[in-house]
C-alpha cells in the first residue's frame, strides 16, 4: 500500500512539473519520443497530451493555461462524468501547482520523470 502511495505521488509531481516548468516539460517532450501514454493513469495521460501539444507549439509549459486547455476539452466532450472527474483531478494537482511553481526542483523532477516511465514502460513489457 505504501508503495502505491509513493507512486501516486511520484506521478503528480512529475505530471505537475510538466504544466508548471518549461524546463522540466522541454526535457520531457524530447525523450518521450512519441510515447502518448506514458503514465498509468489515463487522466494523467490526458493532462500530459495537453502539456506536449502546448509544449510543440508554443515552446513553453501551460502554467494556469492548463483551465483554458480543459475548458476546450469540457466544451468538446460529451461525457459529463468524464469531464467531472477530469476536473475533480485537475482540482487535486492545483495545491501542487503553487507549490511546486515555487519551489521546484527541476533537475530532481526530471530524474524523477526519467525513472517512473522507465519502470512504467517495464511494467507494460513485463505484462505482454
Amino acid at each position: 500500500m505504501k508503495t502505491k502511495k509513493y507512486q501516486a505521488d511520484e506521478e503528480r509531481a512529475v505530471l505537475t512539473g510538466m504544466i508548471v516548468n518549461d524546463g522540466v516539460l522541454d526535457v520531457i517532450a524530447r525523450n518521450l519520443k512519441g510515447d502518448k501514454a506514458p503514465f498509468r493513469s489515463k487522466w494523467s495521460n490526458l493532462i500530459a497530451r495537453w502539456c506536449l501539444e502546448h509544449w510543440e507549439k508554443y515552446k513553453e509549459a501551460p502554467g494556469k493555461g492548463i483551465n483554458q486547455l480543459f475548458s476546450r476539452f469540457a466544451q468538446k466532450s460529451r461525457d459529463e462524468d468524464i469531464v467531472g472527474l477530469v476536473e475533480t483531478f485537475l482540482q487535486g494537482l492545483n495545491d501542487d501547482f503553487n507549490s511546486l511553481a515555487e519551489e521546484m526542483n527541476s533537475q530532481f523532477i526530471i530524474d524523477t520523470a526519467s525513472r517512473f516511465f522507465n519502470a512504467v514502460r517495464y511494467e507494460r513489457l513485463v505484462k505482454k
